[in-house]
């Protein structure tokens, strides 16, 4: 059974910052990233996926967008990109430098008809470091944080900041584009037959 690791001398005095939090952060293997948003748009949710490998000179971006409701065929398109390993050298230092708190987490609302949620999820050695939020706002403040089976409030925008220099390289903005695409083409979703079965069933009969 896998040790729990002891509290860092800056948790105890509550100066925790990521970086001492995840031992050999800069030592990431592979990074999962689920961006969604849905709310009041006839074509929602839009959703980006991506997974991020890390390989011994390249890193590795694979990625799926898609836009249309659940239990329907979503409009999708997915691609590759690759680049040196030296992009993740700032991405991973502004997330080692954020600070943050143990606590649980509560997203912020501000307004209704709009509901975004992100996670990412750090491979970092055996161990896992998820970063998440369902909060509206500028910076989705605050982001959540689970490590080691401990949750943590971030409310510092260097988080958000850093994220969103990853979207770049992850070439994010091309969902905008196939949104656009979608709404001046008129393109509908279509119903998914077999999904549409499964969500008509009895759980309990299958009838």
């Amino acid at each position: 059974m896998e040790n729990s690791e002891q509290p860092t001398k800056q948790e105890q005095s509550g100066s925790l910052t990521l970086g001492n939090l995840v031992a050999n952060l800069n030592k990431v293997t592979s990074i999962k990233i689920v961006d969604e948003w849905s709310g009041y748009n006839p074509l929602a949710p839009f959703i980006a996926r991506y997974n991020i490998v890390v390989g011994k000179d390249r890193v590795t971006i694979n990625a799926v967008h898609s836009v249309g409701p659940e239990n329907y065929v979503p409009l999708q398109e997915s691609f590759e990109i690759s680049y040196g390993p030296e992009i993740l050298t700032d991405f991973l230092e502004q997330v080692a430098e954020t600070s943050l708190e143990e606590g649980k987490y509560e997203a912020a609302w501000f307004y209704t008809d709009s509901y975004p949620s992100i996670e990412v999820k750090l491979k970092v050695g055996n161990r896992q470091l998820k970063l998440f939020t369902s909060s509206q706002g500028e910076y989705n403040l605050p982001w959540g944080a689970t490590y080691n089976k401990k949750e943590y409030v971030i409310s510092s925008p260097s988080l958000a900041q850093a994220y969103e220099t990853l979207l770049g390289y992850s070439d994010h903005s091309r969902l905008q584009i196939l949104i656009e695409h979608a709404e001046k083409t008129g393109w509908q979703p279509q119903p998914n037959s077999t999904n549409l079965l499964k969500w008509h069933e009895d759980p309990l009969t299958n009838e």
